[in-house]
């Protein structure tokens, strides 16, 4: 919830920091990497929130879950952004 908040208020490296430290903690959920890949898009570095979307993408189709539209878009959106 921190790095979401930290998130909300515009501070992206603290929410990239409460993030790195959810994931040392050995929570990895889906959530927290889209949201670390939302974060890096913010900060205007879109390759590296392009590994995060990817790694989000993977592990939706390993477990046969079909991929939301929206996540779609994001990665055309990454993929805009980064030339």
């Amino acid at each position: 919830r921190a790095a979401y908040f930290a998130y909300l208020l515009g501070d992206y490296d603290d929410a990239l920091a409460q993030l790195g430290q959810a994931k040392a903690l050995g929570y990895d959920g889906q959530d927290a990497t889209l949201l670390t890949a939302d974060t890096y898009l913010r900060k205007n570095r879109p390759k590296e929130a392009r590994g995060f979307v990817e790694a989000a993408l993977a592990r939706e189709r390993a477990a046969g879950r079909p991929i939301p539209a929206p996540w779609y878009d994001r990665a055309i959106s990454m993929a805009y952004r980064a030339g």
